[in-house]
């Protein structure tokens, strides 16, 4: 059973004040290692833990919920954790050195696709501008070609996509292929 609490301590959470006076918090809290797109929860409560504001909630003050601006306090967080940032350019400076290696040898594998799925999610999230030339770049393939092997990847059951949207995650099948090799090395 999911926790629908919002974990106030997670690296991965944000509050901002809402409402005419501030008389309410918006607590949000994003996937873990997630930067992209809305919040996975959001929780309402009033900023006094003694009184609830006259007339509750409303639709003006639901308004004042700015989800861009929570996902920019959200990234300025994290990219002040020195560690966090340390750990995150280190696997992905890896994930790329093993996509390059995989790509170099043309052949399309299980684990060029996880890899190469694994990187697509990596970038998406983070915000990378137009991750299928980044990942032509990184590969030594065109964007044609990479669109097409994350379709294979999907295919496979080792991506998963939704749809209309960048991004997505490795699944179970995936990760299970992904992780023998970062262990490898």
């Amino acid at each position: 059973m999911a926790n629908w609490q919002v974990d106030h301590d997670s690296r991965f959470s944000v509050e901002i004040d809402i409402g005419p006076n501030d008389e309410w918090v918006a607590a949000m809290q994003w996937p873990e290692g997630e930067t992209q797109g809305g919040p996975a929860m959001l929780v309402i409560y009033p900023s006094d833990p003694d009184t609830c504001p006259p007339g509750g909630l409303s639709q003006t003050v639901l308004r004042d919920v700015d989800f861009k601006y929570a996902l920019e306090r959200l990234r300025g967080k994290l990219a002040a954790s020195k560690r966090w940032q340390r750990a995150r350019q280190d696997t992905e400076s890896k994930l790329t050195g093993l996509l390059a290696s995989h790509a170099a040898s043309g052949a399309i594998t299980p684990e060029y696709l996880v890899l190469l799925s694994r990187v697509y999610v990596g970038v998406v999230n983070n915000g990378q501008d137009k991750p299928m030339e980044h990942l032509a770049s990184l590969t030594g393939k065109s964007a044609a070609a990479i669109k097409n092997h994350l379709w294979q990847a999907t295919r496979k059951g080792l991506l998963e996509r939704s749809p209309g949207r960048a991004g997505g995650h490795l699944t179970d099948k995936g990760t299970a292929v992904l992780v023998p090799l970062l262990e490898g090395d």
